[in-house]
């Protein structure tokens, strides 16, 4: 029976060069022959591998703009790309002197112009991020007196467009921490036409699969003293791969009492988050039961009320208690709510284990 070793050398070097890296490691073993012929390009996947599976942002370095520019030379180094930390260090600028627009004068540095016309034109070829804007982003960038103009403000150097652009490149990315800081409405905005397209495919024209299927961890963190952590939440739990949820600084009234009706209305109806945790965060209780409500494998709930800033969100710890026991009686593991702001103390720390069979 013919075999893979029995193949043409030169048609070997093409199965492994198309070949995923995993794909390619398995191929090489089917004897000694095939391992010798393509060690290179094992080789060649491993060192990719090294330096590009787990991503941190330090500060004074471009990190987002320079991954950008390696996956728009290589688009597969994007495939090796498993984890990302946006830090609240990175340069959310291109100027390390810039930390808003109005900061900005003509003597700021900003990416080298071929740069700019690159991030354009991937920038024509997303299918969302040229989508409008939906209303409520644009009242609060016309409040903040936010430039509108997408290729202006990737000219003038502002992260928020490149991740935007990068991260649904990251075909295989299953870990993301984020800090919003800077210009994060462009993540917000591709995560809910993803949100969107998910709900009906045809929309956009979208062939499968969407970004950000793959993802199961995420951790946010908000500098920010503005609402909307309602619409991230929704927007990430909607993500079909999603196991664990963290958030730090988070405040938003729930997203019924925004203009957002069709983000509401396309909710899906259960999300697969198995571990729920809140730190400082300041979320309407009302919006939190609703989110409870659609959980149907939660394991592990945190809740940590306030503390960051003023508390505008109402905060009810007995009515959050009240949808677990309704929607998670049966895979809750452990449940923390602990109120900083003392305006509604009630200190509850519970741990249950699973009754043994």
């Amino acid at each position: 029976m013919p075999s893979f070793s029995h193949l043409p050398a030169e048609l070997r070097l093409c199965i492994a060069e198309v070949s995923s890296p995993r794909d390619c490691f398995n191929f090489a073993l089917v004897n000694r022959a095939t391992w010798e012929l393509i060690k290179p390009i094992i080789k060649r996947h491993k060192t990719l591998a090294e330096k590009y599976s787990w991503l941190q942002t330090e500060s004074s370095e471009h990190l987002v703009w320079t991954l950008l520019n390696d996956v728009l030379e290589n688009p597969d180094v994007a495939s090796y790309v498993r984890s990302i930390e946006l830090n609240g260090s990175r340069e959310v600028w291109h100027d390390p002197q810039v930390y808003y627009h109005t900061v900005l004068d003509q003597e700021s540095l900003r990416p080298p112009p071929r740069d700019v016309e690159r991030y354009v034109l991937a920038a024509n070829r997303s299918p969302f991020l040229r989508t409008p804007l939906e209303p409520t982003m644009q009242s609060e960038r016309m409040h903040n007196s936010e430039p509108m103009d997408l290729d202006q403000i990737i000219a003038d150097g502002a992260d928020g467009p490149i991740v935007a652009l990068l991260l649904p490149m990251l075909e295989n990315l299953q870990t993301l921490c984020y800090t919003m800081a800077g210009d994060c409405h462009w993540l917000l905005h591709i995560l809910r036409q993803v949100v969107l397209a998910a709900h009906d495919q045809s929309r956009l024209s979208l062939p499968l699969p969407l970004p950000f299927q793959k993802l199961t961890r995420v951790s946010i963190a908000c500098w920010s003293e503005d609402g909307g952590g309602d619409r991230w939440l929704h927007c990430i739990l909607s993500l079909p791969a999603l196991e664990s949820f963290s958030a730090n600084s988070l405040r938003g009234i729930d997203f019924s009492l925004t203009a957002d009706d069709e983000l509401r209305s396309m909710a899906p109806t259960s999300y697969n988050v198995s571990r729920l945790e809140f730190t400082h965060s300041d979320l309407d209780s009302s919006f939190l039961e609703w989110v409870i409500g659609r959980c149907k494998a939660l394991k592990v709930f945190r809740y940590q009320n306030g503390a960051m800033h003023e508390s505008f969100a109402r905060y009810d710890p007995r009515a959050l208690i009240a949808a677990l026991i309704s929607n998670c009686s049966q895979t809750l593991e452990e449940l923390v709510l602990v109120d900083l702001e003392g305006s509604n103390r009630v200190s509850l720390s519970l741990r249950t284990r699973p009754t043994d069979n």
